[in-house]
């Protein structure tokens, strides 16, 4: 019996009772393997995967080595058809099942995150902004990736890789969790940003409301006030509190937001950021105030112009130098 079809079935709750004997059989060959169809079965449901032609091949050899009785090159034809989104989920679903079970990640579906299989990426270098289902915002910064479940508004938990932040909004009293590899941030309303890659100090910035931080394998719990920090070293468990200033960068719009900044701060950040040198004619000059949000890519043109207008200055250019006066 053919184990693509069964599998195929299995997605699409097709199986007769033969098919479902022979699933049965397979799923008895490891304890875990129930839930792991149950799991995948749920996610792909509604989201379609795609992979890779050497991806599916590598797949399909590897149900081939542990069922003896399928072959690739019999369905080549059959997966080059053009396919609907909702057949192309089915047929990723079931190369995803094999795959899971044939080289033993088990485990990675479901530490700590196996019910929260919704899954959310921002692409690298770009932001991207997610809606939960209870009305809270979350900005992904690049690479950053967040699950939920499908339950979420019963069990407001979340995941979290790479840096975030969030708006959460109050909903029926109940508490709001980040998991972020060891430790673990919970809320009811309020606006925090989480920063955690691999290998990398952990970061937790509160800006409004407040915020239980929790490092479970510690027993550490610290409650952070607005304005506060706390910094964590996955190496050497070392945590650290502490109070900040409002961050004059906003990663999500790519923007600097500056009140009444001196003006000798913003040079030495447009020096930093455009590789350029500019000059104040009189040092004094440079204790001039400037408030106004100045973009990231921004032209330099642009941004010159802006400070010129707000601080009354003009500017020269002579070679590789500007001079402001």
């Amino acid at each position: 019996m053919n184990i693509f079809n069964i599998l195929t079935k299995f997605i699409n709750s097709s199986l007769n009772q033969e098919e479902s004997r022979v699933l049965e059989q397979i799923k008895k060959g490891n304890g875990n393997n129930s839930r792991l169809f149950s799991i995948v079965k749920d996610y792909f449901s509604y989201k379609a995967v795609d992979l890779s032609a050497a991806d599916k091949e590598r797949v399909f050899e590897k149900i081939k080595l542990n069922t003896g009785n399928f072959s690739y090159t019999d369905h080549k034809p059959f997966l080059k058809k053009r396919i609907t989104k909702l057949n192309l989920a089915t047929y990723a679903a079931v190369a995803s099942v094999a795959l899971l079970i044939s080289i033993g990640l088990w485990k990675y579906v479901t530490d700590n995150q196996g019910e929260l299989n919704i899954l959310i990426e921002a692409p690298l270098a770009q932001t991207r902004e997610v809606l939960l289902p209870d009305s809270s915002k979350v900005w992904l910064n690049g690479g950053a990736s967040l699950r939920y479940g499908k339950n979420y508004l019963k069990d407001r938990k979340v995941s979290l890789t790479g840096e975030a932040f969030f708006d959460v909004r109050k909903y029926n009293k109940a508490t709001f969790r980040v998991l972020v590899n060891e430790f673990n941030v919970e809320v009811l309303g309020t606006t925090f940003n989480i920063k955690a890659y691999k290998n990398q100090h952990s970061e937790v910035k509160l800006y409004t409301g407040k915020v239980n931080f929790e490092v479970p394998s510690l027993n550490r719990k610290i409650n952070l006030k607005p304005m506060e920090e706390v910094i964590y070293d996955p190496l050497t468990k070392e945590i650290q509190v502490s109070s900040f200033e409002k961050d004059e960068y906003d990663w999500r719009s790519g923007k600097y937001k500056f009140t009444d900044k001196p003006l000798k701060e913003i040079i030495a950040i447009l020096n930093q950021n455009y590789s350029v040198t500019i000059l104040l004619s009189e040092e004094q000059l440079g204790e001039s105030m400037f408030s106004g949000a100045i973009g990231k890519d921004e032209p330099l043109a642009d941004v010159l112009d802006k400070i010129c207008i707000s601080t009354g200055l003009n500017k020269t250019i002579e070679g590789d130098s500007i001079t402001l006066y």
